[in-house]
């Protein structure tokens, strides 16, 4: 580990002697080490409030607050105990230095301190401290896949397991009773099965999108997009399910729109909002897909007449945790999988996009995301190169 590759680390020295504190500044400032001085106790304990060191160096023979003590109140400050403190001081009984390691010390270098050896047990403490760091990292990083691979199990689970079962049903019904049943009766069977595989699709194609984002493995294909033959083409997805709740679907996009981004980041997006807004919107509601430029950006909204949203599924869609949303039923009982928001949340982010949603209570709720026309950003290009 390559210590001379970080930022210059920040060393805290504590000591009542100025001598002492003016050698230790010369000897760290000339090894290329930022530093910062208390000259008792009490001043150190003050500066850690606002100033984080990677290490501290510790006289013991100080007045008020000795420097056990000062050791001991770090330790017990869960946002200081990391940092390492090495004990530099003329006390050289055994006594001394084992109270020392026992109060929570790293290191003990006994003055007159050797430049050299006290220099290298810097060094070492510094590369303990990054290597800690970088494990402690390692394992946050390591619980939150953990916890979204949990998550993602329990949505196949979940979710899958009871399309399935309805699918089986009902292709049993027809292979056992087809002769029996009347016309309208094995029409209506087929078009549920064929509500459920579409269901059933559009789960799988989430799950997939949404494991490539947290993997890191999903790839932006930037192309010259026409606006409105992008809402277009999702909102034909959903005129059959539109009609049958007698929802009226709107565009309202300039024909002479475009942007140069994702098209099937874009499309998940917008399918996605449109699906969940015939979800929540009544029979004869109104929904409504516009698009306007806004400098190098483009805005979307999609706006409908639906039931809105409660204010904790709104912070969960617009936070940052990858926490899927509690999903309810629909107005006609249409079920979902709490999945489709958090993945629009995700490809906007991918897209160096913004996302905001405005309840109008009793009116429905209008979902915003904004996306940087890259063609025309250099700032957001660098983020997709």
């Amino acid at each position: 580990m390559n210590i001379s590759k970080m930022q210059k680390p920040l060393i805290l020295i504590v000591d009542d002697t100025l001598k002492n504190v003016q050698l230790l500044g010369t000897v760290l400032k000339k090894a290329d080490y930022e530093i910062s001085v208390a000259t008792d106790g009490k001043r150190a304990l003050e500066l850690l409030e606002t100033v984080s060191p990677d290490l501290i160096l510790l006289d013991i023979m100080m007045p008020d607050i000795d420097g056990y003590e000062v050791c001991e109140n770090i330790k017990q400050n869960s946002e200081l105990r990391s940092i390492p403190i090495i004990f530099l001081t003329g006390k050289t009984d055994t006594e001394d230095i084992v109270k020392a390691f026992e109060t929570g010390a790293a290191d003990y270098v006994t003055k007159p301190f050797r430049t050299a050896e006290l220099l290298v047990r810097v060094r070492l403490q510094l590369e303990l401290k990054q290597a800690r760091d970088n494990l402690r990292k390692s394992n946050s990083e390591l619980e939150r896949l953990n916890k979204d691979k949990d998550q993602f199990l329990s949505i196949v689970a979940h979710d899958l397991r009871s399309p399935f079962q309805g699918i089986l049903g009902l292709t049993g019904l027809l292979k056992n009773e087809f002769d029996c049943l009347k016309y309208d009766e094995r029409k209506s069977i087929i078009e549920l099965i064929d509500s459920s595989v579409n269901g059933i699709y559009k789960l799988v194609e989430n799950l997939l999108s949404w494991s490539l984002i947290e993997s890191g493995k999903y790839k932006l294909i930037m192309n010259s997009l026409t606006v409105e033959e992008v809402v277009q083409n999702q909102l034909e997805l959903f005129q059959i399910h539109a009609k049958d709740k007698l929802i009226n679907l709107e565009i309202k996009v300039d024909n002479d729109l475009y942007i140069y981004s994702d098209e099937q980041a874009i499309s998940t997006i917008l399918r996605n909002l449109i699906s969940n807004a015939i979800k929540f919107t009544p029979r004869e509601g109104r929904i409504s897909v516009s698009a306007k430029r806004i400098g190098k950006h483009v805005e979307f909204c999609v706006s409908d007449t639906g039931v809105g949203l409660e204010q904790e599924v709104i912070d969960k869609i617009t936070g940052h945790e990858v926490e899927t949303v509690k999903s309810k039923l629909g107005t006609d009982k249409e079920k979902g999988s709490g999945l489709g928001l958090v993945l629009c949340r995700e490809l906007i982010h991918l897209l160096c996009g913004d996302l905001k949603v405005v309840v109008k209570h009793g009116k429905g709720t209008d979902f915003y995301f904004t996306i940087p026309d890259f063609a025309s950003s250099e700032s957001t290009k660098k983020n997709v190169d």
